[in-house]
């Protein structure tokens, strides 16, 4: 099925990069239920999970120098990361389609809500709505996960910093759903880390010991 496919080809790019190893699942995952706390029925909410999956498929067509840089990018770097949407939106028209949501998701994932996003600029409700939803698991799942560049932070400190860019970079009021739903969310993010660190044990035991695959996480 395209689907396993492009989620094992989104594992084999997270696993060799290292630096944001289970950032697309948990993204996929916080976007489900951020979109069921926002109104949307289980089955819609199924398919943003799916969408939000490949948010980020454009990067795995960039220079790993890049996004495994240990220090702040200089402009010219920056402009290297901003390829990802156009590079994305070239891999989702392939595989999904123009008019799918995935498109929106790659499309528009970092516009923001201000119109100082990128690639096109736009703002408030011009920004479609999967976007917006994705645009926050993102940055929850971002500032939370520890990179090589940075140290993960603290739920408390994740939404003081999501809380601040309401309005400005995110749609305040999803933001404020969120806030308002907090803990559950910190539950939901703390139960998806130890089930990928868990999955990871499991992986490092079967390449080691017979290279077996693994099944793709649910």
């Amino acid at each position: 099925m395209l689907r396993d496919k492009v989620h094992v080809n989104i594992e084999n790019w997270e696993n060799y990069l290292d630096n944001v190893l289970g950032h697309n699942w948990r993204v996929s995952k916080l976007s489900n239920y951020i979109a069921e706390l926002c109104g949307f029925d289980p089955e819609m909410a199924d398919l943003i999970e799916e969408a939000a999956y490949v948010h980020d498929i454009g990067k795995i067509q960039l220079n790993p120098s890049v996004l495994y840089k240990p220090s702040a990018l200089d402009d010219t770097e920056m402009e290297e990361i901003k390829r990802h949407v156009v590079l994305g939106i070239h891999a989702v028209s392939n595989m999904y389609g123009d008019d799918s949501l995935h498109m929106q998701v790659v499309k528009y994932h970092h516009e923001r809500w201000d119109g100082n996003g990128y690639p096109y600029g736009l703002k408030g409700t011009d920004i479609p709505i999967v976007a917006r939803i994705v645009a926050v698991a993102d940055q929850y799942d971002a500032i939370r996960s520890r990179r090589v560049y940075k140290r993960g932070f603290a739920h408390m400190e994740t939404m003081s910093l999501i809380y601040d860019t309401a309005g400005t970079f995110l749609d305040p009021v999803i933001v404020r759903i969120c806030m308002a739903n907090e803990f559950a969310l910190k539950n939901r993010f703390e139960h998806l880390y130890k089930r990928w660190s868990m999955r990871r044990i499991l992986i490092n035991q079967q390449y080691y010991q017979n290279n077996k695959p693994v099944k793709v996480l649910q």
